[in-house]
C-alpha cells in the first residue's frame, strides 16, 4: 500500500475555498497539502504553525493548484511544492510538458500538479498558464494532520458549470 502524510482541509474551510477559486475542470479534488508521498503508515505528521496560499496556477488546459507555504516554506523535503490540487480534466490529453516526464500517462491525474507548479513559477512559463499570487492565510485549525492510503482522496462534487477563479 501507498501511504502519504497530508494536512486535510476541514469541510468549512474547503468549501469557503470552492466559493472563492471556483474549479475550472469537472473533477475536483481541494482536500489537501500533501506533506511526505510513499510514507509509512505509522509517520508522525509534523506540528503545523502556518499555512499561506501564495498562488493559483493553471495551464488552462485541464489542471489547476493552489500553492501554499507551510510553517513558511513552500517546498517540501522531495523537492515538489506544497499545493492542493483544486480540479483537473479526466478526460483531457496531456500536453507536452507533462508528458515529457511521466511517458506512461496519457490523461491528467492529480500527481501532474507537480508539473504544473514547477513550470507555472519557473522563468518558464508558457504563455496559455494562467498565474496569480495571492496573500491567502488558513488558520491552521481548519486543516487535519493525516496519514492517508493514495486511493483516500475523495471527489467533490462536480460543479454544475466550471469556472474561472475569482480575483
Amino acid at each position: 500500500m501507498t501511504y502519504y502524510t497530508a494536512y486535510v482541509l476541514n469541510d468549512k474551510k474547503r468549501e469557503t475555498l470552492l466559493d472563492i477559486f471556483e474549479p475550472a475542470f469537472s473533477k475536483v479534488l481541494a482536500h489537501h497539502i500533501t506533506l511526505i508521498f510513499n510514507a509509512q503508515s505509522d509517520t508522525p505528521i509534523p506540528p503545523i504553525e502556518s499555512v499561506e496560499i501564495t498562488h493559483f496556477v493553471t495551464d488552462n488546459n485541464g489542471i489547476e493548484a493552489l500553492v501554499v507555504s507551510v510553517n513558511g516554506e513552500s517546498i517540501r523535503e522531495d523537492g515538489s511544492y506544497y499545493h492542493i490540487t483544486w480540479s483537473l480534466d479526466p478526460e483531457a490529453a496531456l500536453p507536452a510538458y507533462i508528458k515529457n516526464h511521466n511517458n506512461d500517462d496519457t490523461h491528467y491525474n492529480p500527481k501532474h500538479a507537480n508539473d504544473l507548479i514547477k513550470l507555472a513559477l519557473s522563468d518558464n512559463c508558457p504563455d496559455e498558464f494562467s498565474v496569480t499570487a495571492l496573500d491567502c492565510k488558513l488558520p491552521v485549525d481548519t486543516l487535519k494532520g493525516e496519514v492517508l492510503e493514495l486511493s483516500e482522496t475523495p471527489d467533490a462534487p462536480t460543479p454544475s458549470q466550471p469556472k474561472s477563479p475569482k480575483p
